[in-house]
């Protein structure tokens, strides 16, 4: 297991995190978690290429996390931060039975 994260400086040694997972996991039986995992992956990327291109001030970490099915996604890096936002399975239409 790997976390992956990408650092966008800004002027400000001050962090704020976006984080996402982007594990799965192998069931033996139907498992619906490709939204939940993929989603919160797009959007960090959707975040990094729009974040790229413009001047911050606040330091930006987009951390990428794995094993959130093992427990570990809560692990978060260590860092002046100001902020965590942590989304999850994006674009969902209603609540499934």
């Amino acid at each position: 297991m790997a976390n992956l994260i990408a650092r966008i400086p800004g002027s400000s040694p001050s962090v704020i995190i976006l984080a996402g997972h982007y594990d799965t996991k192998r069931m033996t039986v139907p498992f619906l978690g490709a939204n939940d995992g993929a989603s919160s992956a797009a959007f960090l990327l959707e975040m990094a290429r729009v974040l790229a291109r413009r001047s911050n001030r606040l330091t930006d970490w987009l951390v990428f996390f794995d094993g959130r099915r093992r427990c570990s996604a809560g692990r978060q890096p260590t860092a002046s931060t100001e902020a965590v936002i942590l989304p999850r399975t994006l674009g969902r239409g209603g609540e499934r039975n």
